[in-house]
């Protein structure tokens, strides 16, 4: 998707009120089918990302890192094709914690009480690591804790610690696929929430 009509400006604003027109040629809003086709796109995208871009490290903090990189791109890209107008990837400047609450705005993880708790201890332990180079355990028992079926030790072995954070990773990403493919659904019925 691109923008077809550039976002008004200051000098947009003066010019406007000096001439009092303000002509651009192009729209910002595309056709439901062309949503559905970019939906299409970034939902094989994030798949294809999630099965290629999980590395296969013995390093949490390096994984903590990617993990979060992913996850931040694929809450991007949830924004960017439920935007009503049309914007690229670059013109989303908004931090994790911001994406994330613009994304829930938008439908993402109503009614699942794991997957924005997930996303939010994420957001904290990589926030951790880059800020202090180190990583609290805790933070990571939490995540694992709230992603599983039963109770976890205090101590868990960093296989598993490892192997949690991928799968998580994973199924948040496969969540995300599963909001665009609901929202494909409402598209291909002409139930557009943007109607």
């Amino acid at each position: 998707m691109r923008i077809r009509k550039p976002r008004p400006t200051l000098k947009d604003a003066h010019e406007f009120r000096m001439r009092g027109t303000y002509s651009v040629c192009g729209s910002d809003y595309i056709t439901d089918k062309e949503r559905i086709d970019e939906a299409e796109r970034v939902k094989k995208q994030l798949l294809h990302l999630t099965t290629k871009a999980v590395p296969r490290t013995r390093n949490l903090e390096y994984l903590v890192l990617k993990c979060h990189t992913i996850t931040e791109f694929a809450l991007t890209e949830y924004i960017r094709c439920l935007a009503h107008p049309v914007v690229t990837t670059n013109e989303i400047r908004f931090t994790y914690a911001q994406k994330l609450q613009i994304a829930y705005l938008l439908g993402l993880g109503v009614g699942d009480p794991v997957l924005l708790p997930s996303l939010e201890l994420l957001n904290r332990a990589r926030n951790q690591v880059a800020h202090t180079l180190k990583l609290d355990t805790q933070i990571i028992h939490e995540l694992l804790q709230i992603n599983a079926d039963e109770t976890i030790p205090k101590s868990v072995p960093l296989t598993k610690q490892l192997r949690g954070i991928r799968s998580i990773t994973l199924c948040i990403c496969a969540q995300l696929c599963g909001q665009l493919s609901g929202q494909i659904h409402c598209f291909a019925k002409n139930q557009s929430p943007f109607r």
